[in-house]
């Protein structure tokens, strides 16, 4: 309901061009980060609520056209960097082990640690990419474009975001006054789902 409705804050822009394959005529939003330093990330920010923090089995799924090869970048998060070890789950666009931005990489925390499911892949700043990550209660799974592409075993208790001040986000990580890791590109068709798909 309302009470879940997404702001876009720091120069999100919603309606922008669609154009996702079999979108007709559906919108999407812009995000203009560059990953400069500057922050003020541009973001939608979704208020916590614990329904979408539960300790249960979870799919999140977007689409994303990068604008931005250059610098790792969180286009989707709803994860506590205040607290050690972290809470929560994220999205980065990066290489497996974050020395480029070539790949997407899906994190799910457990108490003690992270668990992460990554694909190295040359991405293309003019192709849209159907992103889903998928926590089934026992192993995290990303899939790109319709395929399976990575999975590990959670190994262990998902510790999910229990901070009512830490929000999902799509665009940048939600964690500081002005996010973290801002994601630069179009997104369309965000969505969680408190079930695995």
């Amino acid at each position: 309901g309302a009470v879940a409705n997404g702001l876009y804050i720091e120069g999100a822009l919603h309606g922008e061009w669609g154009g996702i394959p079999g979108g007709g005529s559906d919108t999407a939003a812009w995000m203009p980060n560059l990953n400069d330093g500057w922050g003020g990330y541009a973001r939608v920010r979704i208020p916590y609520l614990a329904e979408l923090n539960a300790n249960a089995p979870f799919t999140v799924e977007f689409w994303a056209m990068p604008a931005n090869l250059n610098a790792i970048a969180c286009p989707a998060a709803s994860v506590d960097f205040n607290v050690n070890p972290r809470h929560g789950w994220l999205f980065y666009q990066g290489s497996s082990d974050l020395s480029s931005a070539n790949g997407w990489y899906f994190r799910v925390c457990r108490p003690d640690a992270a668990v992460s499911a990554a694909v190295n892949m040359a991405l293309d700043t003019s192709q849209w990419y159907h992103l889903v990550g998928v926590y089934d209660g026992t192993t995290i799974t990303l899939y790109v474009n319709g395929a399976n592409v990575a999975s590990a075993p959670l190994a262990g208790a998902y510790a999910p975001n229990t901070d009512p001040s830490v929000p999902m986000t799509f665009g940048s990580r939600g964690d500081g006054v002005l996010g973290n890791y801002g994601w630069g590109g179009t997104m369309a068709q965000a969505a969680y789902y408190g079930k695995a798909l």
